[in-house]
């Protein structure tokens, strides 16, 4: 599945009443579906004009796999199981 965000820097964008902007970590950045990009182009522009120059369109890929050991009754396989212990490592 794609999603899209809008990135200024090193930061994801979260938009706000009134055409604001705010910069976020990925968790609480503003997510917009295919269907919303002529929108999210609208927030690109309104963004630049709102003091985020250089903003960007960045593509989200996103997959699911089942639940992670420990939450629930799924399975998880085992390279999801490897990768969710590789990232545990680097939190």
């Amino acid at each position: 599945m794609r999603l899209y965000v809008l990135k200024h820097e090193s930061r994801y964008l979260r938009t706000g009443p009134g055409g604001s902007f705010t910069g976020t970590g990925l968790e609480k950045a503003s997510v917009f579906s295919p269907e919303q990009l002529p929108v999210l182009r609208e927030h690109l522009a309104e963004a630049e004009k709102a003091g985020y120059p250089g903003s960007h369109i960045v593509v989200l890929e996103v997959r699911e796999t089942g639940v992670l050991e420990g939450q629930g009754e799924t399975a998880v396989c085992e390279k999801d199981q490897e990768a969710a212990a590789q990232w545990n490592k680097l939190c």
